[in-house]
């Protein structure tokens, strides 16, 4: 058993929680508490109904995720979020969330993660956002096709792309999850290719337009590293049991 408390100052400590920004509704840190003791954590990207319902299933204490329970804003207590506040309760679950700070953080982080499996090198941070360094930029020297699809191998899907850039990469801008909003900046900056989760119809148009090269790996698959890091650094610190649950075949 370890102390909620001891897990949640450590959480808070080492990802910055209080002093990185976000978004309104991100509300990270520790957003449900339990009794206060924890034996079996659960790595989960999303506090979703069904992550919940598993973590049940495996005798969960405390569920640790990237996206917590408030992203839609304040909610009736009824459906689906009744539901979800009735089990977290009932089953004496915590709940921790982290954002943005486990995004950029520079060890755990979704963003170094994601760009050391793809292979890149000397990479740095990049892309002001409310004061933080949003994204990475690291060394790539590789074909794109072959870029992508090792992309593809890592993830274990297929890549959304528009190629109008260059055929090969010197360098590659990396931010995970839903970050297609951020090309322009990147253009501005001189960036022409960019990975990242997700985008829309006018991020392609975009691309095509400058010439860039742009690659959206699906918000979910690329935002998976960071809450399998930090569970496993809680589970080697504070000697607790981990489950993970995903459904990457799931999501976009």
């Amino acid at each position: 058993m370890a102390e909620l408390s001891d897990i949640n100052n450590w959480l808070d400590s080492l990802l910055n929680t209080k002093n990185i920004p976000d978004y309104t509704n991100a509300h990270n840190g520790l957003q449900v508490e339990n009794d206060g003791q924890v034996s079996t954590i659960c790595a989960a990207v999303d506090a979703s109904l069904n992550a919940i319902e598993y973590a049940i299933e495996n005798g969960v204490d405390l569920l640790i995720v990237h996206h917590g329970l408030y992203w839609q804003g304040v909610e009736m207590l009824k459906g689906a979020w009744k539901k979800k506040c009735e089990l977290l309760l009932d089953n004496n679950i915590a709940v921790y969330s982290s954002h943005i700070p486990l995004d950029i953080h520079p060890k755990y982080g979704n963003n170094i993660l994601f760009a050391q499996s793809l292979g890149l090198s000397d990479i740095k941070p990049c892309i002001d956002w409310r004061g933080v360094k949003l994204g990475l930029v690291g060394k790539a020297n590789v074909h794109r096709d072959e870029f992508c699809a090792h992309a593809e191998t890592l993830l274990n899907t297929s890549i959304t792309t528009c190629l109008a850039g260059e055929e090969y990469l010197n360098e590659v801008y990396v931010i995970t999850g839903g970050a297609g909003s951020e090309l322009t900046n990147i253009n501005k900056i001189g960036g022409k290719n960019f990975i990242t989760g997700e985008g829309n119809h006018w991020n392609m148009v975009y691309a095509e337009e400058n010439k860039m090269n742009l690659f959206l790996a699906k918000h979910y698959l690329t935002e998976t590293f960071g809450i399998k890091a930090i569970c496993n650094e809680v589970k080697n610190i504070f000697n607790v049991k981990t489950v993970k649950f995903y459904k990457e075949e799931r999501y976009l």
